[in-house]
């Protein structure tokens, strides 16, 4: 079975706890689970990019030059049953995140917790 990847924002600390089931399972389970608790979970798409996990939440830009760029956010699709690559600006341009790695020129430049800001700069 698959060992599935989470985070969740700390929001005492401003900043992310990383988990998996396994580490949940082992002695340090009181000190994580009270980290996490009541805040959102994250889980980890399954793809990378530039060899980095992607997660939930993840805002990501694509394109050469200013007039090119599009802006992503990574966000669970109850439609399609899997994680897609929300286009901030257009919804026509939504893609599954396994084609978002193809994309060229991309670059992670932040998430939803510690970045909100960048939701509204680029819609």
């Amino acid at each position: 079975m698959k060992n599935s990847k989470f985070r969740a924002f700390d929001k005492k600390r401003n900043e992310y706890v990383y988990f998996d089931f396994e580490l949940l399972n082992s002695e340090s389970k009181t000190f994580y689970l009270e980290q996490i608790k009541g805040n959102d979970i994250e889980e980890a798409t399954g793809k990378k990019i530039k060899n980095i996990d992607t997660y939930e939440g993840d805002i990501f830009r694509t394109g050469n030059t200013k007039k090119e760029y599009k802006y992503y956010i990574i966000q669970w699709s109850d439609y399609h049953s899997a994680y897609i690559a929300k286009d901030i600006n257009n919804k026509k341009n939504d893609m599954y995140v396994r084609f978002l790695v193809y994309e060229k020129n991309i670059i992670n430049i932040g998430n939803i917790n510690q970045n909100p800001e960048l939701l509204e700069k680029y819609k």
